[in-house]
């Protein structure tokens, strides 16, 4: 079970990854190479990962303890609150629409600024 790491381009830094899913997770091997590939890179972009809370919260925790951040709302996963996930959505009603240069842009922000109420900034 191995994964594809690739460059970004011409740069130095950053790499692709494709193939992770929740099986490769569960090997040290895999989680080992994850975090030496961070370190290496500084930048690591996953491609074609499905969009499934298990799955994203397993990925995180191959680089760290999640922190549950001050919010008031949290994601679900069968049924059961996670405070450490986040939903996004785009459905009419429940985003900012905005319009520039003539296209309508749903969740759009000009800038975005996270931990400012930490005490120490993630790694990644």
């Amino acid at each position: 079970m191995s994964i594809e790491v690739n460059s970004i381009g011409n740069y130095a830094f950053g790499a692709r990854v494709r193939g992770i899913h929740i099986a490769c997770l569960q090997i040290e091997t895999r989680r080992d190479q994850l975090r030496r590939l961070l370190a290496e890179k500084g930048l690591l972009i996953f491609q074609n990962i499905a969009a499934d809370h298990r799955l994203q919260i397993a990925l995180s925790e191959v680089f760290g303890t999640l922190k549950a951040y001050p919010s008031t709302e949290c994601g679900e996963i069968d049924g059961l609150k996670v405070p450490a996930v986040g939903e996004m959505t785009s459905a009419p009603g429940a985003t900012t629409v905005v319009e520039i240069e003539g296209k309508q842009l749903a969740g759009w922000m000009r800038g975005h600024y996270d931990q400012c109420y930490s005490g120490r900034p993630d790694a990644a």
